[in-house]
């Protein structure tokens, strides 16, 4: 969080206030914290209805040891159900810029291919 004003209090007053505002928004519905994502309530519940509708439901009178091996399988994420993906190195984007440099390099863009090759390898 980081605010242009003079107080030194983190969070100062005018952050205090957003996550106030948020906090009332998102109680009064939810679903606007997946539109923070890019995910709207929509959108979201018609794919949920589709991978339900989808799945294998069990034969009527299967014992539950007999499912338990695909009970809580969800199966793989679809692309479009995951939601935007976030770049490895974002967080460097975030943070202030160190006040020293290496080399004559700043020290993000040194950690940057690290964070993008940790990030590949999911």
């Amino acid at each position: 969080m980081d605010c242009s004003c003079p107080d030194f209090a983190v969070p100062c007053k005018h952050l205090a206030a957003v996550c106030y505002v948020l906090a009332e928004r998102f109680d009064a519905d939810p679903f606007q914290i997946l539109a923070l994502r890019g995910r709207h309530r929509d959108a979201l519940l018609e794919e949920l209805r589709a991978r339900r509708s989808a799945a294998p439901a069990p034969a009527h009178g299967e014992d539950l040891a007999e499912v338990m091996d695909r009970f809580w399988a969800a199966g793989e994420l679809p692309e479009q159900l995951a939601g935007p993906r976030t770049p490895p190195d974002a967080l460097l984007d975030q943070v202030p810029p160190f006040p020293i440099e290496v080399r004559g390099e700043q020290v993000a863009e040194l950690l940057r291919p690290a964070y993008r090759a940790l990030g590949s390898a999911q």
